[in-house]
Parts: structure tokens; sequence; C-alpha cells
């Protein structure tokens, strides 16, 4: 699988015009699910750390030329499409949306990883934080997707319930142990 390195990555994210704040988002999403899959690597799961890796630095890849936010995600399926990444990498970008746990959920550890991982950074101030606090203005900033907002919280916080029954500390803690 030829995958892009961490520069090229960072440099197809300047192309398509995510500001600098969104960057430095993907990059700490990037260092929060590297940490996570080395953590299940150390407990016997197969898990591709280069997949984790780009596919955190480019899942917000469609951010700055979607209308709506919401569906950045297809945006960015369609960018990638058009360089002719890996489906592996174009999964996990069209799967790290809220919305995808309602449809079409995160299947694979990577998937399940970057997904994550993204609920767990802020893109604002660009820090690790609880999903109740990244996702508890969701609701309101788009009404009318508010239901399907609330039942897809409800499923992100169980998928955290199943990662962190693999691993040996908690998702409060997640903050404390990334440097």
């Amino acid at each position: 699988m030829n995958l892009p390195t961490k520069k090229e990555c960072l440099e197809l994210l300047k192309k398509h015009g995510l500001s600098e704040k969104k960057i430095q988002h993907s990059v700490l999403v990037t260092k929060v699910a590297v940490f996570l899959a080395r953590k299940f690597i150390k407990k016997g799961e197969k898990i591709d750390l280069n997949l984790i890796e780009v596919g955190g630095l480019l899942h917000d890849i469609g951010d700055s030329e979607s209308e709506d936010k919401i569906n950045h995600g297809d945006v960015g399926v369609e960018i990638l499409k058009k360089i002719n990444l890996d489906q592996k990498i174009i999964n996990i970008v069209r799967k790290h949306i809220l919305k995808s746990v309602l449809d079409d959920a995160p299947k694979t550890w990577e998937e399940k990883i970057v997904f994550y991982a993204d609920k767990r950074v802020n893109s604002r101030e660009v820090r690790i934080i609880s999903i109740e606090e990244r996702t508890k203005k969701w609701p309101n900033k788009f009404p009318k997707h508010k239901e399907s907002i609330i039942e897809a919280i409800k499923i992100a916080k169980n998928l955290e319930k199943e990662l962190f029954s693999h691993l040996d500390f908690k998702p409060e803690e997640l903050k404390d142990l990334i440097k």
C-alpha cells in the first residue's frame, strides 16, 4: 500500500485550504490516535500505524471545501479519490464524521480509533477534551440534524466504552497520558 508521508499529508491539507488551527487539530488527532493504536498493539491487536497516521492527518481534508461542515467527510472522500489514495484511507475519512455511526459505522480498529480521537480533540483550542465537551453544542449548531446527532453521540460514547474495555486506563486519563 502506497501512502503519503506526514510531510505530503500536511502539504495536501494546505493545498486544500485548511487553516493552521485545523491542521493543528489534525496533528493532535493523529497523536491521540497513534498513542491509542500503540496501546492496542501492545495488547496484541493488529493495527496499521501508517493507516492511523495518514488517516488522522487527512481526516478533515474536506473541511474547508464543504459548505455545511456536517458533510465534510464526503467532500474529503472525493478529494482522496481524485488523487487515487488507498480505499482504507478513504474509509477512515468517510467514517470519521459523527453521523457515520448511524449508517456506515467504523468497523476496523483504524477507523474506530481515528473516529474516536477526532471526537476527543477540540478544533478551536486544539486540546484533548471529553466527548461530552466536544459534542455538547452540536445538536443546537445543526438543528436540522439534532435528533440524529443526539443518537450518534450516544453511539460514540458506546464506542468509547468498547475501546477502553481493551485498555488499562480510563478515557478521562487520556489527556494526561499524551504529552
